[in-house]
């Protein structure tokens, strides 16, 4: 008797713990949350957390949405912010850990691998349409933010720097990170560092799963993944284009936007600048959002 009640007090504990909101936005009382995983097709596993409006009703199919994190961020930040205020609007919804990174598997950690992010957005649409309660052609996706880019003219000195620094890993130097946001800022710090600490380094956005670092090799593949080719070959499929009017990667939008083929739209969020479209409600246009999937995911 003693065995099986440690054995049930050790389940209730494990039940409990699995149970503590660990997101870094306030918990809805309109939906429930279920921690998932699934495999994308180089055999990583990839963990996600579900969202279902909590009348959702099982025996139908709905309209679902897969929504991957902003560059070096977790599930648990923004993507499940989006995930959450979507799930409210009757959409069941997938916030997931891109592989090598979060609760997401896949060695050596914080590497940067475009090609396996593409196939984690496809393996988390493959298991939404695998759930009887979702209707396979009504899954859409949304990404938030993104890697940036690098100067055409810096690029042969930088894949320089990237080979030397695979040599000394190769001969026993310490794997070398690069940081997304800065660990400390001072008054001379530039705006958009400033913008970042201010998500990823405070209360406001801090997870302990999130460093926003990747190994520095891994942005030689990062350089050579163009997101805009093939653009125009999402069409016919509908695309909508978001970003904030302050934001400093607001041209990166208008660029993508310039590019694709009809049908499309670029809205720009006022007053809004590029962090803040990631937990600023207020400004988050979720109605927007409500209104392009409602329509197209018929």
């Amino acid at each position: 008797m003693k065995r099986l009640f440690l054995l049930t007090a050790m389940a209730a504990s494990l039940s409990a713990a699995a149970q503590v909101w660990d997101k870094t936005f306030p918990q809805s009382d309109q939906v429930s949350v279920e921690k998932v995983s699934f495999k994308n097709r180089y055999d990583i596993t990839v963990v996600a957390d579900m969202y279902l409006p909590k009348n959702l009703n099982r025996s139908q199919e709905h309209a679902a949405i897969v929504i991957g994190h902003p560059f070096g961020g977790v599930k648990e930040q923004s993507s499940g912010l989006y995930a959450q205020q979507l799930a409210e609007r009757g959409f069941v919804t997938l916030a997931f850990d891109l592989s090598y990174g979060g609760e997401s598997g896949g060695t050596p950690r914080h590497l940067a691998s475009p090609e396996t992010y593409v196939d984690d957005f496809s393996a988390a649409v493959d298991f939404a349409g695998k759930q009887p309660f979702v209707d396979r052609n009504r899954i859409g996706a949304i990404g938030i933010c993104g890697s940036g880019g690098f100067g055409v003219a810096e690029r042969k000195k930088y894949l320089e720097e990237i080979a030397a620094q695979r040599w000394s890993e190769v001969d026993g130097a310490p794997v070398r990170m690069l940081m997304g946001t800065p660990d400390s800022i001072d008054e001379h710090s530039p705006e958009v560092a400033k913008e970042f600490f201010d998500y990823y380094r405070t209360p406001r956005g801090q997870h302990p799963r999130c460093t926003t670092g990747i190994t520095y090799t891994s942005s030689a593949p990062m350089m050579n993944f163009f997101p805009f080719a093939n653009i125009e070959l999402i069409s016919p499929r509908p695309v909508l284009f978001i970003a904030g009017e302050r934001a400093h990667s607001r041209y990166f939008s208008e660029d993508a936007y310039q590019l694709a083929s009809e049908p499309k739209e670029l809205y720009i969020v006022p007053g809004a600048g590029h962090v803040d479209l990631y937990d600023q409600v207020a400004l988050i246009p979720f109605d927007k959002l409500n209104e392009f999937f409602t329509r197209n995911l018929q």
